[in-house]
C-alpha cells in the first residue's frame, strides 16, 4: 500500500520553527514590557512615599526639603526614561504579536494545502482500489460465464 508523503513537509516544519521563534520573541518583550512597568510602580511609589513624608506638620528644614527635590527630580528623571523604554516595548511587543499572526497564517497555509493533498491522495487510492476490484469482479464474471 502506498503512503502519504507531503512534497512541502520541510517547509511545513521551517513555518513550525517560525512560529515557536515568534511566540518565543513574544514572551521576551512581554515579559521585558512587564519589567519596566514594574520599576515605573516601584518609581512612583517611591516618589509618592517621600511626597507624603514631607508634607509634615510643624518646623520646616530647607537643607532637608532640598535633598528631597532632588530625590524625586532624579526619580522622576528615571521614571520619565523608563516610561520611554515602555514606549518602545510596546511597540515591539506589536511588532512581535504581528510577526507571530503572520508565522501563524503561513504555516495555517501549508497545514491546509497538507490536508487537501491528503484527501487527494485517498481519493485516488480509493480510486485505484475501486478500479483493481472491478477489474477483479469482471475477470471473475468473464471466468464464470466461460465455465459454464
Amino acid at each position: 500500500m502506498k503512503s502519504f508523503r507531503f512534497s512541502l513537509g520541510g517547509l511545513e516544519k521551517v513555518r513550525q520553527a517560525q512560529v515557536d521563534s515568534a511566540r518565543l520573541a513574544l514572551a521576551a518583550s512581554e515579559t521585558a514590557r512587564g519589567v519596566q512597568e514594574e520599576e515605573i510602580m516601584s518609581l512612583n511609589r517611591s516618589i509618592d512615599e517621600i511626597t507624603n513624608a514631607s508634607q509634615r506638620d510643624g518646623v520646616l528644614d530647607v537643607d532637608e526639603l532640598l535633598v528631597e527635590e532632588r530625590f524625586t527630580g532624579a526619580q522622576r528623571g528615571k521614571r520619565d526614561e523608563r516610561l520611554r523604554r515602555l514606549t518602545d516595548m510596546i511597540a515591539l511587543v506589536e511588532k512581535d504579536r504581528e510577526r507571530l499572526t503572520d508565522a501563524r497564517k503561513e504555516h495555517r497555509a501549508l497545514e491546509r494545502l497538507r490536508e487537501r493533498r491528503y484527501l487527494e491522495f485517498l481519493q485516488a487510492l480509493l480510486r485505484e482500489e475501486r478500479e483493481q476490484m472491478d477489474e477483479a469482479a469482471s475477470t471473475g464474471n468473464w471466468r464464470g460465464r466461460k465455465a459454464a
